[in-house]
């Protein structure tokens, strides 16, 4: 993550980012506040991802999940961490001490909790109401485990629709954060620029919600240099690259490509989808 001396750019927190006015930058964290890049660093946590089995979950609590917040501790800057409220429930079950950990750390402002929903799922496609009580029933999570309201949510899947922005608003979200990569993609007359800065996502019902960006190149290389394909000052060179230019040239269109379709899979007994089935049948 790089040093928190460099003077190249500094972390700063989520939440600050919204409380900014319009016209000013948000504010930097630590002493050594020079000028360069404002950066911030979010943890995507799902346990039900289908790659990991149900019984390497313990496993994967103690030596990812456990590492995160070891990282949260150490960070020179809060990081945010987002999970749905399926993945908070199963390590309540299978690591309590985990959360209990977690739930101080965000109490003392080292992490901050960003939302996403009970389960992971990709809101275009399901109807409106199913959405609502998917985040109502993360939120309700979020709540009980963590006593926390996180302010920030993750779209699910990256998969933006209209009808979003009125959904988490209602659901108490003040912002979204969404993949750069993508919007660009779908708008390529907007200014490269405006990578570095927030936007406002319309909905088509007139409701909006301020854009936090997200970028996939960084995060890929993040992959990469944990698996050790190069080093840590390598990655903090390359996010130090991202200096806001004055303008700066279009880049080159990319070509699309049909992704390939994922083979289904049966639900386990402790899928998310059995949970959030059980979870609005109850109330």
């Amino acid at each position: 993550m790089g040093n928190a001396a460099d003077p190249r750019y500094c972390f700063v927190a989520m939440s600050q980012i919204l409380d900014r006015p319009a016209d000013q930058p948000a504010p930097r964290t630590g002493a050594d506040a020079a000028p360069g890049l404002r950066v911030y660093a979010i943890f995507h946590l799902n346990i039900a991802f289908s790659s990991i089995a149900e019984e390497a979950r313990p496993a994967l609590a103690e030596r990812a999940y456990g590492r995160l917040l070891d990282l949260a501790e150490a960070a020179p800057g809060p990081i945010g961490i987002e999970a749905t409220g399926y993945t908070l429930e199963e390590l309540a079950r299978i690591a309590p001490d985990w959360i209990a950990r977690l739930k101080g750390l965000v109490a003392a402002g080292r992490v901050t909790l960003i939302g996403s929903g009970y389960a992971q799922a990709i809101g275009p496609l399901m109807p409106a109401a199913v959405n609502a009580w998917n985040l109502r029933l993360g939120r309700q999570v979020y709540a009980d485990l963590l006593d926390a309201a996180p302010r920030l949510a993750l779209v699910n899947e990256q998969t933006y629709g209209p009808g979003l922005p009125a959904l988490y608003a209602e659901a108490g979200y003040e912002g979204l954060v969404m993949e750069w990569e993508n919007c660009f993609r779908a708008h390529p007359d907007w200014p490269p620029a405006q990578r570095y800065v927030p936007l406002r996502a319309a909905g088509s019902d007139g409701a909006s919600l301020p854009v936090v960006w997200s970028h996939t190149i960084p995060f890929q290389k993040l992959q990469r240099m944990a698996h050790g394909e190069f080093e840590p000052q390598e990655f903090a060179t390359f996010v130090a690259s991202h200096q806001p230019p004055p303008g700066g040239a279009r880049p080159s269109r990319q070509r699309r490509t049909r992704p390939r379709r994922a083979r289904p899979r049966p639900c386990g007994p402790r899928s998310p989808w059995r949970a959030l089935r059980r979870r609005c049948s109850s109330e």
